[in-house]
């Protein structure tokens, strides 16, 4: 879970929510720092609640809203909207973090692959020197080549 700054100065930044409960207020000790004076030093704190979160308002003098209600205690959902002063956050779920690329490796089935093997010194200005190594082929036998007539 994550609180996301909807409205005022935190528009935009997100504060994740681990396990400790997560403080709010113009005091520089919080964890959420707000700047409006309709806020106060120790303004509310999140805390974790049997897996969910719980908002408890400090006793401020101007009050925390959920969704537009004022509230002293409140059990937060995903989507809710906290206003303290003119800050406004919402409850958000937080993203999964992407899944780091897996590389499967497939056991060989078929035909015979023809591996190209590209190496430098070939004529300026021209392609590279080729070789191509056939499974079952004598090491360096030449290769058939079609002339043109």
């Amino acid at each position: 879970m994550r609180l996301m700054g909807i409205h005022g100065e935190l528009t935009g930044q997100s504060f994740d929510l681990g396990t400790a409960p997560l403080t709010m207020g113009r005091g520089a000790d919080n964890h959420v720092i707000l700047s409006t004076r309709l806020a106060s030093r120790h303004h509310a704190e999140l805390r974790p609640d049997g897996g969910g979160w719980t908002l408890h308002d400090g006793g401020s003098t101007n009050g925390t809203a959920v969704n537009g209600r004022r509230v002293r205690t409140h059990r937060v959902r995903p989507g809710d909207e906290i206003a303290i002063g003119h800050e406004v956050f919402r409850l958000e779920v937080a993203p999964a973090p992407a899944a780091e690329p897996r590389t499967t490796v497939m056991p060989s089935v078929g035909p015979p692959v023809l591996r190209v093997t590209v190496s430098g010194g070939g004529p300026v200005g021209g392609p590279p020197p080729m070789t191509a190594a056939w499974p079952g082929r004598r090491r360096g036998a030449a290769p058939a080549v079609a002339s043109r007539s």
